[in-house]
């Protein structure tokens, strides 16, 4: 059984005459069970207007003369259906987009910022450190972290972020 040296897998020490080594390691790894909200509530907020009745009123349903815009959740790994529109998520710039596609033509809404989000995140888990902007993205990309608009008949009920 052929085995590393201990100077070629990654330890380190900074004086080399000591018996003292430890692991050198790049990634903070976050521990997923310690995260308990799973679900929480962050609407779209860009330039300080919201972006929801502007989507409502272009990409609602219209039920009994009043628009909706009560979708599936939508994610960053694959599209999902809502009123013939292609809906998914997509980070770029340090913003979450939604990217809307309707056959050849495709729009991208730039409707969260990825900072905000991932504070939100951190403190409604605050038992769970080390999450970072770089951890969200890979949630959404992953299809992980998806979100919903709730805008019913009656109230606007909000956007909804959930952990698959």
């Amino acid at each position: 059984m052929r085995t590393n040296s201990i100077y070629v897998s990654g330890w380190k020490t900074p004086n080399f005459k000591t018996a003292t080594f430890k692991k050198v390691t790049d990634k903070k790894v976050i521990n997923e069970d310690l995260i308990t909200i799973r679900k929480f509530y962050f609407g779209p907020k860009t330039n300080s207007k919201g972006s929801v009745n502007h989507l409502k009123y272009n990409l609602g349903i219209k039920v009994n003369e009043i628009y909706t815009f009560n979708t599936p959740f939508i994610n960053g790994a694959k599209d999902t259906d809502f009123n013939g529109h292609n809906l998914s998520l997509l980070v770029k710039d340090d913003k979450v987009h939604l990217n809307m596609n309707q056959g050849s033509m495709s729009l991208l809404i730039d409707c969260w910022d990825l900072g905000e989000l991932t504070d939100l995140f951190a403190l409604k888990n605050s038992r769970c450190e080390n999450i970072t902007k770089a951890y969200i993205s890979n949630l959404i990309a992953l299809g992980r972290l998806r979100v919903k608009f709730n805008v019913g008949i009656d109230k606007n009920h909000g956007t909804m972020w959930k952990l698959f």
